[in-house]
């Protein structure tokens, strides 16, 4: 078995994601985003997150934008709309030099 290191593989077209292969899990109260696609091959480890990044997550798979995964975030979470686009888009840029 190989071990890699592979970030969180996303695909952009405009301002659609698609996060294609994985998902998020809860195990005693953590939260994975796991590579449920992978090869027996080459392992992905779990990436552990936060419940907030785990929301925006499901989200992001859900809304296919980070625009409108902001909007409903800032609604559920009562904070400003511009803030919460700040802090996805640094969770995706996060998960992508992982």
């Amino acid at each position: 078995m190989i071990l890699g290191k592979k970030s969180v593989i996303y695909l952009q077209i405009g301002e659609i994601l698609m996060f294609e292969g994985y998902t998020v899990r809860e195990a005693a109260g953590c939260f994975w985003i796991v590579h449920v696609e992978q090869s027996d091959d080459v392992y992905e480890a779990p990436v552990s997150v936060n419940e907030t990044a785990a929301r925006a997550f499901v989200l992001l798979k859900e809304c296919g934008s980070v625009d409108a995964a902001a909007e409903v975030m800032a609604s559920e979470y009562g904070v400003d709309k511009a803030v919460i686009e700040e802090d996805i888009n640094s969770f995706i840029s996060g998960m992508n030099t992982r």
